[in-house]
């Protein structure tokens, strides 16, 4: 039998999160540079107007970044805590 350290998995763990967390607040600041504004601010532009849809596509998927880096933020705290369980 292999035996292998929680806190080793946790490392482990953590260093994917931790990259997916880099590489999602890359793309929020993307939109956030190409649109000089913040999502709540742009998000009022989008549905403010005439229709564009390039805006609509980039509100959806800068959404999509801001809930999924609050989901890693969720994953990275309770794998700190060390509420995890291993299958």
């Amino acid at each position: 039998m292999v035996v292998i350290q929680k806190d080793y998995v946790s490392m482990l763990l953590l260093g994917d999160l931790f990259s997916e967390k880099h590489k999602t607040e890359e793309r929020i600041e993307f939109y956030k540079k190409k649109y000089k504004t913040d999502i709540s601010s742009f998000k009022s532009q989008v549905f403010e107007g005439d229709e564009n849809f390039e805006y609509y596509d980039d509100y959806l998927e800068w959404k999509a970044y801001v809930n999924s880096l609050k989901d890693i933020n969720r994953k990275i705290n309770e794998i700190k805590d060390g509420n995890f369980q291993i299958a």
